[in-house]
């Protein structure tokens, strides 16, 4: 730790990453989406099946872990269930546990999702970090982008993470975000995309880590 990886050096896994699955799978380094250039990694899974991605070791000196990566659905039709999590043999696909999942949907206008998972609590100096695309009890097929993996210790103060939106309508926006700090309170400031912090609209001592924004204008 840290572990750092944008899959750009090589057509090729990079040394120490590994794949699994189960039944009918592809993982491949890829060059036809990529949050940084030149490539990214794909994986894609048909019905019944289940792509694994895992990383190398992580020999952590502390109990904490923290991973954050940019994930990537292209299919607007679809979505890629992603579950993040610990497999303690890379070599059987059994001792994999998950710790957090994410249903990937397609964004046209801003295609790459932000994520981040804390593994808290994992002494075992037998960790490896995997992506799980899939499950081998479910029907569908899907296909992801994954880029810019970083596996560290969290700083002292953590900032947030994961935001996101919902319940969007023309006038407001719900947004929502993921704290693992020991924050009580938050402060936050919103405006049109690309807008210089100090000049949005700015919100203070929210005591939960949600906030509805009102007051929007449609898009045109």
């Amino acid at each position: 730790v840290p572990i750092e990886e944008n899959f750009d050096a090589s057509d090729q896994m990079p040394l120490c990453w590994d794949s699994a699955g189960f039944n009918t799978y592809n993982i491949e380094i890829s060059n036809q989406e990529y949050s940084s250039a030149p490539a990214s990694v794909k994986l894609s899974h048909e019905a019944y099946s289940f792509a694994m991605l895992i990383a190398p070791e992580v020999k952590a000196t502390q109990s904490d872990v923290r991973v954050s990566f940019r994930a990537m659905q292209p299919n607007p039709s679809a979505i890629g269930m992603l579950t993040v999590g610990i497999i303690t043999d890379p070599t059987d696909i059994s001792t994999f546990s998950a710790v957090e999942e994410f249903e990937l949907t397609h964004k046209p206008e801003s295609p790459w999702h932000h994520l981040t998972v804390y593994l808290n609590g994992y002494t075992d100096s037998n960790l490896h970090i995997a992506f799980k695309l899939g499950d081998e009890n479910g029907d569908n097929q899907s296909l992801i982008f994954l880029d810019d993996i970083a596996i560290e210790m969290p700083p002292a103060c953590p900032e947030p993470y994961n935001i996101y939106t919902d319940s969007i309508t023309q006038t407001t926006a719900d947004v929502f975000w993921s704290d693992f700090g020991q924050a009580t309170s938050w402060s936050i400031e919103w405006g049109e995309t690309g807008f210089e912090l100090g000049t949005g609209t700015q919100v203070a001592n929210l005591n939960e880590p949600y906030h509805r924004i009102t007051g929007l204008s449609h898009s045109k």
